[in-house]
């Protein structure tokens, strides 16, 4: 068959055309004979498509089968005839020993419904005219010849009228029982159930013969002290214990602090001005020293015998003093006035307002008990104008810390 030329019709199928012919004219078989080493193919419209073969060994070849759609019964085949058909039922089970009878299967499903009734009474359109047999060609020497033309195709015979519908057929009889399946794998074990309720006391039991007796406890645990109980009446002095050791000096306690003070008026005043803290001075406002011609009292003050470190100087303006003041301390050694040209420690500056104040910071300075000392004043220029009446002229006042 593989000599057949695709412009052409084969020989093969002139034969097959022209058997298929005949067999309907004279109901016989029709038979196919390919040549030596040929086979039987059909193939689809295009010519392209094996759809069907049979080769030179007899090998029935379906190249689409494995694409057909699945379908739900086994084919078996005749092994001395090669006929096919359905398998017996048992067909293809393996041939160990038969197992223990499973648990009964679910029940077959119902079987199909029978055939439908008989067709109704309308005629079938009448068949068109056939169309005129090609001779049969010359027989080839040694070989079939090839086949005549297929004659052309008569008209197609008129559509009949549709018969009525037939009465329904009569509900097939009940398909046999299908063999028993394979027993189900064992399902996963369910989830535990909640709990029921509590069911009701039992009645009481006897009373039970009396145990023998256990092994003594282990030690109980402490029980709480019981309360103090009424003072028992004073014994007799004792003599006197001979004297103890004399005990080890304890450390110095932290030093204390003293806060040194003065409020003054420095109304109408030109600087620098000085004056000690109270109350070992009390009004004395011009350079710190006690010489003629200046006022009675000194214009400074002394610092306390354990006084070592002076800290925090703090003045506070009460009214507008008219003037931008720097202030500090001056100091000058036990028994001599500190000295008018001396360079002021812990210093800060107050603004020309009501209510100024400064302070020295963490500065601190070093002093000698018994010291003297006193708060120097300096600006430009001169204070407010003023009397001693408080809250007017030049009012101010100030604290350091002698510790």
């Amino acid at each position: 068959m593989s000599r057949n030329h695709t412009q052409h019709p084969s020989l093969l199928a002139f034969a097959i055309a022209g058997a298929l012919f005949l067999a309907n004219a004279s109901a016989q078989d029709v038979t196919v004979q390919p040549p030596a080493g040929g086979g039987f193919v059909v193939k689809d419209s295009s010519g392209n498509a094996v759809r069907f073969r049979i080769d030179a060994s007899g090998n029935l070849i379906l190249p689409d089968l494995g694409a057909a759609a699945p379908q739900g019964a086994l084919v078996c085949f005749n092994a001395v005839t090669g006929t096919l058909g359905p398998c017996i039922p048992g067909t293809g089970a393996g041939g160990g020993p038969a197992g223990p009878t499973g648990a009964t299967g679910p029940t077959g499903p119902i079987g199909a419904t029978g055939a439908s009734g008989a067709t109704g009474a309308g005629a079938t359109g009448a068949m068109g005219v056939t169309g005129a047999t090609g001779p049969v060609g010359p027989t080839g020497a040694g070989g079939t010849g090839s086949v005549g033309p297929t004659g052309s195709t008569g008209a197609q015979g008129v559509q009949g009228a549709t018969g009525a519908t037939g009465q329904a057929g009569s509900t097939g009889t009940t398909g046999a029982t299908g063999s028993t399946g394979a027993t189900g794998q064992t399902g996963a074990t369910g989830t535990t159930g909640t709990t029921g309720p509590t069911g009701p006391l039992g009645a009481t039991g006897s009373t039970g013969s009396t145990g023998a007796t256990g092994a003594t406890g282990i030690q109980g645990i402490q029980g709480n002290i019981g309360p103090v109980g009424a003072t028992g009446s004073a014994g007799p002095t004792g003599a006197t214990g001979q004297q103890g050791l004399q005990g080890v000096t304890g450390a110095t306690g932290a030093s204390g602090t003293n806060t040194l003070m003065v409020i003054r008026n420095w109304h109408d005043s030109a600087s620098p001005l000085f004056t000690g803290f109270s109350p070992a001075t009390i009004s004395g406002t011009t350079t710190p020293t006690c010489a003629t011609g200046q006022l009675t009292n000194c214009a400074y003050s002394f610092v306390p015998a354990s006084c070592s470190t002076l800290a925090n100087l703090r003045v506070q303006t009460v009214s507008n003093m008219g003037q931008t003041i720097t202030w500090g301390i001056v100091t000058g050694t036990p028994g001599v006035a500190p000295s008018a040209g001396a360079t002021a420690a812990l210093t800060c500056t107050t603004t020309a307002a009501t209510a100024a104040s400064c302070n020295s910071g963490a500065a601190t300075t070093s002093v000698t008990g018994m010291s003297t000392i006193a708060i120097k004043g300096t600006w430009t220029g001169t204070l407010t104008t003023g009397t001693a009446t408080p809250g007017t002229g030049a009012f101010f006042y100030a604290t350091v810390d002698c510790r």
